[in-house]
């Protein structure tokens, strides 16, 4: 078994996934030097940080949480490139492992009932072939063990990138992009806290629409998860 799995790395090397440099036994995706590099996000509170305060006075939230800073030419920009659009999936669920493990760490996920990642219009998940935050969502409740409600929000406005908007720009785009399933939807967030998730937060537009939704159906309580918050 030892032989095939180094024959197997001969042939097909492993990777780093921001140098692409061959990784060891004991490194997964990244290797030690570029994971040292990470921007990590050190919030000693996930009530009051410079991420909740992005939602102050537009969404009621009980925690916002984030995992890395998303600098433009940087090492977080790079590995989500290739998760986004290159289809490396498991760098999602990756890290959504890892943020999972700093909200129980916390205790921030004693009381949440359902994690729900922010959906793409189905034109343009055809055309990427997946969601990224769905991979993200699948990392957190693999280790919080909390459900996954990948069926009650859906996109029904297509837009294009929002790279290049101002705040207000990315509001009127998303302001009515979502909407519930008229049945299951409704009643499976009624009376739930839930963990919305993301893989970048700019301005915080699309979170905010989904959040107002939520809230607007019944759910009891907002949280937000995300990888990146965008500098």
């Amino acid at each position: 078994m030892r032989f095939l799995e180094d024959l197997l790395n001969i042939i097909y090397p492993r990777l780093c996934s921001n140098c692409g440099e061959a990784l060891t036994k004991n490194e997964e995706l990244l290797c030690f030097s570029c994971r040292s590099q990470l921007p990590r996000i050190s919030f000693s509170d996930f009530l009051e940080n410079e991420l909740v305060d992005r939602f102050y006075g537009k969404l009621d939230i009980k925690y916002a949480a984030a995992l890395l800073y998303f600098y433009k030419s940087g090492i977080t920009q790079n590995i989500m490139h290739q998760f986004k659009y290159k289809g490396h999936l498991e760098i999602g669920v990756l890290f959504g492992k890892w943020l999972g493990f700093e909200l129980v760490a916390q205790a921030a996920t004693d009381d949440i009932d359902l994690i729900v990642p922010v959906p793409l219009h189905p034109k343009k998940q055809r055309k990427r072939g997946y969601n990224q935050s769905h991979h993200i969502a699948q990392g957190l409740s693999d280790i919080t063990n909390i459900p996954t409600g990948f069926d009650l929000l859906i996109r029904v406005k297509y837009q294009k990138s929002q790279t290049q908007k101002s705040k207000e720009q990315r509001w009127q785009n998303v302001k009515d992009a979502f909407e519930l399933l008229p049945i299951k939807g409704k009643e499976g967030v009624s009376g739930k806290h839930i963990l919305l998730v993301d893989d970048i937060i700019t301005t915080g537009a699309t979170l905010e629409a989904c959040g107002r939704l939520l809230l607007e159906n019944n759910a009891a309580k907002i949280s937000i998860a995300t990888i990146a918050l965008a500098k």
